[in-house]
């Protein structure tokens, strides 16, 4: 087979559920996919290995630097130094930044691919260096561009001397990082949010298609015509406190994720498997944060019944959602421990949630994550402040004046999760939050 030669089908017949696949000696990949655990430059698979996020962006940025030395050239004897110094920066910032944040609205395709951890500390190790030689440099040229005005006084030739001193740092940090790109090259193809990765490692390609045949042979002994429930959630519709959660007082964060939000970034939608689609897993598969959490519970209340641990991973598969369910002794308080770990084993806190069902009806919630409205009336939600012990002791305080309606049994107490799941679901798209569920095969 010819690698070269054009497909006999057309590429956009994908399978909505497949979010990566090889094409002849190339490898296509689904924006938001996680490629296999293969280092797609040597071949290697084994040893120590992480996830690292790769972007690609259609919109071409080589004219920038241009366009930087025309607007100079035109306006540099118009405007201030600093004005001038403000227009500058904005362009950069409109090209490189907002289509980063609008995602693929915008052309830009991010994935997930495995490399040898070593190599690419080594990597990272010279990111840092081209950083930090790069704005140093800028905030010397603002310095620059700030007093040029009396520097220029006892040095004509100042501010041209400045101007070329940065512009030959940035186009020497660029060269660097050009000698260091990736060996393999991507592109984009159609349909849109497809990435086709090519110069892939004749070792890396062998396997990967080892592991395609692989995954084929699993769907192909799958019920015929099985299908899974899939919707797409808009977090950019959230409030911003939702979106922000524990991380507010991080100011950088805070500024990405507002712009994002307010550029209805494609960044904060996402395929979202529906919660039919959890599966139960062994204790001794979650997660080392969930476990800790689970252990110091159990030790500060040993009577409590663990009732079900759940798995839902997303479908791209970059991110892993497990959830611990506990019960008290007596049925009629829940509390759920649960933790996401993405591809790239980032730590993340553990969240808790409590649920106490009332008499005759209604149910108490108080979370440690932020609460929005959806438009229930039978259940009272608050946020509460703390440890999880504290979190519990403010829940015990709001359920005092209320008589409880303890479940029978495990399985009634399960029946009213599944209820309480189904009904979040239907008013999170009533309210829009997220989109219709819809069926896909597999």
């Amino acid at each position: 087979m010819n690698p070269y030669a054009p497909p006999e089908t057309l590429e956009t017949e994908a399978t909505p559920s497949v979010y990566w696949r090889c094409f002849g000696e190339r490898v296509m990949a689904r924006d938001g996919a996680v490629l296999p655990k293969v280092d797609l430059e040597t071949g290697v698979s084994e040893g120590e290995m992480l996830a690292v996020p790769r972007s690609y962006q259609t919109t071409s940025l080589r004219w920038v630097p241009i366009l930087v030395i025309v607007i100079y050239l035109i306006l540099g004897e118009v405007l201030s130094n600093f004005v001038l110094f403000l227009t500058i920066f904005a362009v950069i910032f409109i090209v490189r930044i907002i289509p980063a944040l609008r995602g693929k609205k915008a052309g830009t395709i991010q994935i997930f691919e495995y490399r040898e951890t070593s190599r690419h500390q080594h990597y990272l190790t010279h990111q840092r260096w081209r950083h930090g030689i790069y704005y140093t440099t800028v905030l010397l040229f603002i310095l620059a561009m700030a007093f040029g005005d009396k520097i220029t006084s006892f040095s004509p030739m100042f501010p041209a001397i400045s101007f070329m001193a940065f512009m030959t740092i940035l186009l020497a940090t660029s060269l660097w990082k050009w000698v260091e790109r990736p060996k393999t090259r991507t592109e984009s193809t159609p349909p849109l949010g497809w990435l086709r990765i090519r110069n892939v490692h004749p070792e890396a390609m062998r396997k990967l298609r080892e592991i395609e045949v692989a995954e084929q042979a699993k769907l192909a002994v799958s019920p015929a015509g099985r299908t899974r429930r899939i919707f797409t959630r808009y977090f950019h519709r959230l409030p911003l406190a939702v979106l922000l959660g524990n991380r507010q007082k991080n100011l950088f964060h805070s500024a990405i994720i507002t712009l994002m939000k307010l550029l209805r970034s494609s960044k904060l939608e996402r395929e979202t498997y529906h919660f039919d689609e959890t599966f139960e897993i062994s204790e001794s598969e979650i997660s080392p944060p969930l476990r800790s959490s689970l252990e110091a519970w159990r030790l500060a209340h040993p009577d409590w019944k663990l009732v079900k641990i759940e798995r839902l991973p997303s479908p791209a598969g970059d991110l892993t959602m497990d959830a611990v369910f506990l019960a008290s002794p007596l049925l009629e308080h829940v509390l759920t421990f649960s933790h996401t770990t993405s591809a790239q084993n980032l730590a993340a806190h553990v969240e808790c949630e409590f649920l106490t069902s009332l008499q005759p009806s209604g149910r108490i919630h108080t979370s440690s994550m932020p609460v929005f409205e959806i438009g229930r009336t039978d259940v009272d939600s608050a946020q509460a402040k703390g440890s999880h012990l504290q979190i519990f002791e403010t829940h015990l305080a709001r359920c005092a004046q209320h008589p409880l309606a303890p479940a029978i049994d495990l399985p009634t107490l399960l029946a009213r999760l599944h209820e309480e799941k189904a009904e979040a679901h239907a008013l999170l798209e009533a309210a829009a939050y997220q989109g219709p569920t819809r069926e896909i095969s597999i």
